[in-house]
Formats: structure tokens, C-alpha cells, sequence
């Protein structure tokens, strides 16, 4: 958990000073652009009073400001491009973080084991009840009702045990628990009392 804990903190903090280089560079990009707006006023401003020292000034301004934007954009894009870890530290970090992931799901699974051996039982209670029903409909309709209709009707009901677990019938954790696919089906009976 130690190394988890560590992990975390070294791509938290790497992440967290790669935002706040980005987020700075585009506040830098933002105050330039800003600064130009300005600049570019000022400049027709100097233009319309036609004074020469101020219009070079501002004139001046205004390149190294386009300059600077320029320079900050780069700046931006490299901060996108360049990796901050090496392929190798990655690796490395991924599998510690994976390993770790593992080892907790595991235990959960453990914990899920017992649960899923209880749907599994209460599927199958499910089944006796689906199959007596449906054992008793047929007398009911056929021998008593004496209906000669081939449709025979039957009892569903979607809300049970049995569909929960045929959700997680094909997991590794039903294999885990030695459940194999053929004795968690459905089992069906067709009744004919003629």
C-alpha cells in the first residue's frame, strides 16, 4: 500500500506541475494578447495625432509584444508535446499501479465469492418454483381447463434471482468457485398430460 500511496503522489505532483506550467504559459499568452490590444489602440492613437516618438515607441512595443506571444506559444506547445516521464518510467509506474489494483480487486473478489454462491442457490430455488409453477399451469390449463390450444401457457417473471445470476454466471469468479456454465442453465420443462 506504501508504494501505491508513493506512486500517487509522484504522478499527482508530476501532473499538478505540468497544469500549473500550462495553465501560466497560456495566462502569459492571454496578459499578451491583451497587452497588444492595448498597444495597437494606442498605436492609431499616435497615428491620428502624428506624433512620430510615440507611434516608433508603441510601434516598437507591439513587435516585442507579437515577439513574446510568439515565443509563449512555442513555449505552450512544448509543454504539450515533451513527455515528462521516459518510456521506461512509465512501465514501471503502470505495472506498480496495476499490481496494485489486482491485489485489491482480489480481495474484493474474495469477499464476493460467498455472495455469489448464495445467488447461485437462491437461482436454483428460483427454478423449482418457475418449473412447479409451470408443472401446474399445464395441469391447470390442459386437465382441467381442457384447453387443446398447442400454446401452452407459462409463468415468467423477470425480477429474480435467476437472471441476477445468469449476469455473473460466466465470470472467473463463478469458475473460481467451480460452477461450470451447463449446470447453471435454465432448466425448462415441456409437461404434456395427454
Amino acid at each position: 500500500m506504501a508504494l501505491f500511496d508513493k506512486v500517487e503522489k509522484e504522478v499527482r505532483t508530476k501532473k499538478a506541475k505540468y497544469d500549473k506550467e500550462l495553465s501560466d504559459c497560456k495566462q502569459q499568452i492571454t496578459d499578451t494578447e491583451e497587452e497588444l490590444e492595448k498597444s495597437k489602440a494606442e498605436l492609431i492613437e499616435a497615428e491620428e495625432q502624428l506624433n512620430i516618438d510615440q507611434y516608433n515607441t508603441v510601434d516598437d512595443k507591439i513587435r516585442k509584444l507579437e515577439n513574446a506571444k510568439r515565443i509563449y506559444e512555442l513555449k505552450h506547445d512544448k509543454i504539450l508535446d515533451t513527455p515528462l516521464i521516459d518510456e521506461a518510467e512509465y512501465k514501471k509506474k503502470r505495472k506498480q499501479l496495476e499490481d496494485n489494483a489486482i491485489t485489491k480487486i482480489e480481495a474484493i473478489n474474495d469477499k464476493a465469492l460467498p455472495l455469489i454462491t448464495q445467488i447461485k442457490e437462491l437461482a436454483e430455488q428460483t427454478d423449482i418454483i418457475f418449473n412447479e409453477t409451470n408443472e401446474l399451469l399445464d395441469i391447470l390449463f390442459r386437465d382441467l381447463y381442457k384447453s387443446d390450444d398447442m400454446i401452452n401457457p407459462s409463468f415468467s417473471y423477470y425480477e429474480n434471482a435467476r437472471l441476477l445470476f445468469n449476469d455473473i454466471k460466466s465470470s472467473h469468479l463463478t469458475q473460481r468457485l467451480g460452477i461450470k456454465k451447463e449446470t447453471i442453465i435454465l432448466r425448462t420443462y415441456v409437461y404434456s398430460s395427454r
